[in-house]
């Protein structure tokens, strides 16, 4: 809320409207250097894959995973109807 801070079971804490603003950005900001930093480090700690590293992992293991997880959702949606 742009008013304050609302807590579970109804206390509220007041707060002007600017610094409301300026917590969001603030907290955007914080939530995007640290996505930005995880990233970094995923990157900087897993080996590198050659192209045909990638193919074979992308036609072995995620193709044949990408239709099973196609035919439990079908599957599923067909059982909930």
């Amino acid at each position: 809320m742009a008013d304050g801070f609302h807590f579970p079971g109804g206390s509220f804490l007041a707060v002007p409207q600017l610094l409301v603003a300026i917590l969001q950005v603030l907290s955007y900001g914080i939530k995007v250097f640290s996505f930005c930093w995880f990233m970094l480090l995923v990157r900087w700690t897993l080996p590198r894959f050659r192209y045909d590293q990638l193919m074979r992992l992308g036609w072995q293991m995620i193709f044949p995973l990408s239709i099973l997880n196609l035919l439990v959702t079908a599957v599923v949606i067909l059982m909930l109807n």
